[in-house]
């Protein structure tokens, strides 16, 4: 008997990341204290896709009549600890710098992790860094993603 199996698109940045996070495990901060976190396997087929949100070199963002529903879909995956992915895109004159960023659930809560891609047109995506966020703020203006690493807090803004 043959099996149909659907899966949604998932990039592979995104896959190799959550399975590397999920191999290995990883460290939080959590109330002043660290905790070692162990993550839940992730299955593709429950994955949200919550768009991209780019810049163009002059800081404007790129598709301001969706950036809010982006932001509001990948803020609710993360209050539901759902695993979700939403990726924020800057760019220069000839420069790319994508976030990647993924909800991803362990045993005790979700976490939000950053892989940072830098890249020179034309050369491809380079992997600059990979971190772990503490959260999310979202306001009107902007969704801001706390504390990644030496990232520090990425601010997303939503208008022009």
């Amino acid at each position: 008997m043959n099996k149909t199996h659907s899966f949604r698109f998932i990039s592979l940045p995104l896959v190799i990341l959550a399975c590397c996070l999920y191999l290995t495990g990883c460290t939080y901060q959590s109330s002043s204290q660290v905790q070692a976190a162990t993550l839940t396997p992730i299955s593709s087929t429950n994955h949200q896709d919550c768009g991209t949100i780019a810049l163009f070199p002059n800081a404007k963002v790129v598709d301001a009549k969706t950036s809010s529903r982006k932001a509001i879909c990948f803020t609710q995956s993360y209050q539901y600890c759902k695993l979700a992915s939403l990726l924020f895109s800057t760019s220069g004159v000839d420069t790319i710098t994508t976030h990647t960023f993924t909800v991803v659930k362990n045993q005790l809560h979700c976490i939000i992790t950053d892989l940072v891609q830098f890249r020179v047109v034309p050369m491809p995506p380079q992997n600059t860094g990979n971190y772990i966020c503490t959260g999310l703020s979202l306001t009107k203006n902007a969704l801001s993603v706390l504390h990644c690493g030496t990232e520090g807090s990425i601010t997303i803004p939503l208008h022009n």
